[in-house]
């Protein structure tokens, strides 16, 4: 084989190995936000929570749902619903620390991952972001409520799948006080 030929082979490998990156990246990421979806969320919590176990720092969840959420898309239609998604996902991505994790796992619910984070940090981060997204007029039409609970490997928690459990309870707990089911 000519060198010329070798060349032109490893030229197409680096190219194939860069789309290749690109498409891992992508599956990372949610289209309609731009910030990461479920699989996403699953690969930044586990090196997350190994590095907070290295440097014995505490960890936070924040486990956001946007409340009567269907009710937005049944009155002001599917592209208002999805600029209320999108903002609200730019929006966290603003408050929140450059190191923090914004996720939109599915549907209208989004996680927080608040590392070296903990249960008061987390509570003091939950309420700023009500405080913000609940007074914010979305596509000049609409309003949203939101429930949001938090967990902390402070808890004693330490496990993603625990921690998830205990914000997504504690946010159901604080959608049934505020009625806004």
């Amino acid at each position: 084989m000519s060198k010329q030929r070798i060349a032109e082979l490893e030229q197409k490998v680096r190219e194939l190995k860069k789309t290749l990156a690109d498409a891992e990246r992508l599956s990372l990421i949610d289209p309609l936000t731009g910030i990461l979806n479920r699989r996403g969320l699953e690969v930044e919590v586990t090196r997350a929570l190994a590095q907070a176990k290295r440097q014995d720092a505490p960890l936070a969840v924040l486990f956001i749902d946007l409340d009567c959420f269907k009710s937005i898309n049944d009155t002001h239609g599917h592209d208002v619903g999805d600029v209320v998604l999108r903002e609200v996902a730019t929006f966290l991505k603003k408050v929140v620390r450059a190191s923090d994790i914004v996720t939109r796992p599915c549907g209208d619910e989004f996680i927080v991952i608040l590392p070296a984070s903990d249960l008061l940090i987390a509570k003091h981060v939950a309420n700023k972001v009500i405080e913000k997204i609940t007074s914010m007029v979305f596509a000049g039409k609409t309003n949203v409520e939101l429930s949001v609970g938090v967990s902390s490997t402070s808890e004693g928690v330490c496990d993603f799948h625990e921690l998830r459990r205990l914000a997504d309870e504690r946010m159901y707990q604080e959608k049934v006080i505020s009625k806004n089911q």
